[in-house]
């Protein structure tokens, strides 16, 4: 849960080994400074830092090119095919002086997941 003024703006979480805290800074990153929807910053693609092993994942969703820059670079970057970071988030859109909140969701397309309201 990620608290604005001390109230709930965002509930959200990622599966994924490693992935835990580096998906959700990159997921907020997403909404907070790139101006996603929760669908968009959970569809978006990621990566992730192994921290036994200090490969990079890349999410398939990163053009090919990008691992090769990174290993021109020095990194060593793992099987993209091994990435695991699937997500979900809730945004809470809250009216004037917190009324009139209305729900904004997104499930990631890695999963078989779908986000509902009603």
């Amino acid at each position: 849960m990620v608290l604005r003024v001390g109230v709930p703006e965002f509930v959200l979480g990622c599966i994924g080994l490693h992935n835990h805290p580096q998906g959700h800074v990159q997921m907020l990153v997403n909404v907070l400074d790139l101006g996603f929807s929760p669908q968009q910053a959970c569809d978006a693609a990621r990566f992730g830092v192994v921290m036994t092993t200090d490969e990079v994942e890349l999410d398939p969703g990163f053009p090919e090119q990008l691992g090769a820059d990174l290993v021109a670079r020095g990194h060593r970057t793992g099987d993209p095919d091994a990435f695991k970071g699937a997500a979900q988030m809730v945004r809470i859109h809250r009216g004037a002086a917190g009324i009139g909140s209305c729900l904004e969701s997104g499930v990631d397309h890695r999963l078989d997941g779908v986000a509902l309201g009603w």
